[in-house]
């Protein structure tokens, strides 16, 4: 992934409806691969695909007047979420017709560690979402690499930290994670 291919994101920069088209239109590549890797997530038999992922984030994206991008790593995080959150709403609307529907993802078995095992993915991105209000710069890992799709050779360029470093970080948000699981089960 080309971190630094963008000429449209700058430091700081108010991001209005109309510059928004150009800025996808820069990083359409990175955007899309940030969409396949959220798509590659879901659960076999899922209709969705990267093309509508990255249009629906799109469509999101240009309805907000101004956006306030600190830099491409933001940018990033801001659209691994709004896919997110897309996927939630899509997920939850196939799922109100199916009581108990435990999604298996690859997306549980990268932060738990285990295949076969019974969480709903919609709990594991509320704990995600949980991360967020207890360390930012784990958060934005978690995002950046599970719903984003980059490796810690992209995340040590995008994150300026050493993939050592990263690495170790990984461990801890994976543990808080599973911590946060284990409580909102236990409740």
């Amino acid at each position: 992934m080309n971190i630094n291919a963008s000429k449209s994101l700058k430091q700081t920069d108010m991001i209005d409806a109309d510059s928004i088209n150009d800025v996808f239109i820069e990083l359409y590549p990175e955007i899309k691969k940030i969409a396949q890797s959220q798509v590659n997530h879901l659960q076999p038999g899922q209709t969705i695909t990267a093309t509508v992922l990255v249009n629906e984030c799109y469509l999101k994206l240009q309805k907000k007047l101004k956006l306030k991008i600190r830099d491409e790593k933001h940018f990033f995080c801001l659209t691994a979420k709004c896919m997110k959150h897309y996927l939630i709403d899509q997920i939850r609307g196939k799922n109100r017709d199916k009581r108990n529907a435990a999604l298996q993802t690859s997306l549980v078995t990268q932060l738990v560690g285990e295949q076969n095992i019974n969480i709903k993915l919609i709990e594991v991105i509320r704990a995600v979402d949980q991360l967020e209000d207890i360390d930012q710069s784990m958060s934005e890992l978690v995002n950046l690499h599970c719903f984003g799709g980059f490796t810690f050779d992209e995340l040590s360029h995008t994150l300026k930290k050493s993939k050592r470093q990263l690495l170790r970080k990984w461990q801890v948000a994976k543990t808080v994670i599973i911590s946060l699981l284990d409580e909102a089960y236990d409740k």
